[in-house]
């Protein structure tokens, strides 16, 4: 009987410690390392990457650096990549509105797999993005409307050197004017600051801080209303009903919930972000936004998961590894996890 690969995702900070062990011939490191690529090679494991490998490797200013994490994440991924959260989250809609037509619909892992940046960004450009004008650094400019891209974009390159190109970046693309190369950076900060503000809501109002799980899922389900419109709209589904009119549960507030725990992605990013809130000790930064989108998307579609300690006890402690079967590690316990692949 043929077992399927492994699914591995690796947080940002294990391949910067990947590609700095190995710069550094530390022997712990190139062991790992090499173990990951004999399982790579012989097919017992796929490391993807996500949008947010993408946009963290560009934020980073040493070219050198760009290029050594670059050249592992080649070598392990083969540039293969998960399709980014906004499409997860459209798929898993669409299978739960077919479920309520009858359907038996679910999104199976292997559906997230694709090849390179035009797979992780859910675009023929990858991560390239075509606007009027940038938005400001501090975010008080908005972004300008979308325009058609360049005319050496209206058939997107492909192959290998294309693929370096969206991860690790050239020179002279990353320098040249009107290139945005940290827009994360923008979005994350400001993304951190909204989260401040409910904080500081949930410490002055006690019914945020009381419903703050049911604030949270308001939340994302009116980011998702377009999505749902159109998944509804498709599988000849009331949208109006799925919330207001619901024929099991009697307020919006508890069909919004359900709506929302049949959403894998969806309630992992609402679930990580509520644990989040609730520990005060753990402060709010910019790229807390692009680690939520990772860990929500992967946590419930991969086998094994790497990240940052405080992460790995947030996936943990929330019950979110065990409904998922999936084994979550800090970065400490990475021979462990070699271990479980190992033992597959």
């Amino acid at each position: 009987m043929n077992v399927p690969p492994a699914v591995v995702y690796l947080d940002m900070n294990v391949w910067v410690a990947l590609a700095k062990g190995l710069k550094g011939q530390d022997p712990t490191w190139t062991r790992r390392y090499a173990f990951l690529a004999d399982a790579v090679d012989a097919e017992h494991i796929v490391v993807p990457l996500t949008t947010g490998h993408y946009l963290e490797l560009w934020h980073r200013s040493n070219r050198q650096s760009r290029e050594d994490i670059g050249r592992v994440m080649q070598r392990l991924s083969r540039f293969t990549t998960l399709a980014p959260i906004q499409t997860v989250l459209a798929m898993e809609i669409d299978a739960y509105v077919g479920r309520l037509a009858g359907d038996d619909g679910r999104v199976d892992p292997s559906e997230l797999l694709g090849y390179g940046a035009s797979h992780a960004f859910d675009s023929p450009y990858g991560r390239f993005r075509f606007v009027e004008s940038l938005a400001s650094d501090d975010g008080s400019v908005p972004e300008g409307e979308a325009v058609d891209p360049p005319p050496e974009f209206v058939n997107p390159p492909e192959g290998a050197a294309w693929e370096w190109i969206q991860l690790v970046g050239l020179p002279e693309v990353l320098s040249s004017p009107g290139v945005d190369r940290t827009p994360s950076h923008r979005l994350g900060t400001a993304n951190a600051e909204d989260e401040l503000r409910i904080r500081e809501m949930m410490a002055g109002q006690a019914q945020v801080k009381g419903r703050l799980r049911d604030f949270l899922i308001a939340e994302v389900i009116t980011s998702l209303s377009e999505t749902i419109n159109d998944v509804c709209t498709r599988a000849h589904v009331s949208s109006y009903a799925l919330f207001f009119d619901h024929a099991e549960h009697t307020t919006p507030a508890e069909a919004m919930r359900a709506f929302i725990a049949e959403l894998p992605t969806g309630d992992a990013f609402v679930t990580l972000r509520e644990r989040k809130h609730r520990d005060a000790t753990h402060p709010w930064e910019q790229h807390d936004r692009v680690d939520l989108h990772s860990l929500a998307t992967t946590l419930p579609y991969v086998d094994i998961v790497i990240t940052e300690r405080r992460w790995a006890h947030l996936c943990r402690a929330s019950g979110l590894a065990r409904r998922h079967q999936t084994s979550v590690h800090p970065l400490r316990e990475f021979d462990t996890a070699l271990q479980q692949i190992a033992a597959r």
